[in-house]
C-alpha cells in the first residue's frame, strides 16, 4: 500500500519527533522491523535495525 502525502507527512513528523527526543520506543512504532538507520556517533558510524539489537548493544545516541 502507498501512503498518501498527508500520511506520509505524518510519518516523517512522528519519525523525526522521535529521533530528535532519542525516542526509540516512538520511533519504533512508526518503522518497520526491518528498517535500518544510521547515526554517527564519535566519528564512527553505527547502523541500528532493530530493537532487539539496541537491547543487545545499548544507546546508540551515546
Amino acid at each position: 500500500m502507498t501512503p498518501t502525502k498527508s500520511d506520509r507527512d505524518l510519518l516523517f513528523k512522528k519519525f523525526g519527533r522521535a529521533f530528535f527526543k532519542r525516542d526509540l520506543d516512538a520511533m519504533h512504532e512508526v518503522v518497520t522491523d526491518d528498517f535500518t538507520y544510521s547515526i554517527l556517533v564519535n566519528d564512527v558510524t553505527r547502523a541500528m535495525q532493530i530493537r532487539d539489537q539496541y537491547n543487545r548493544l545499548g544507546d546508540p545516541f551515546c
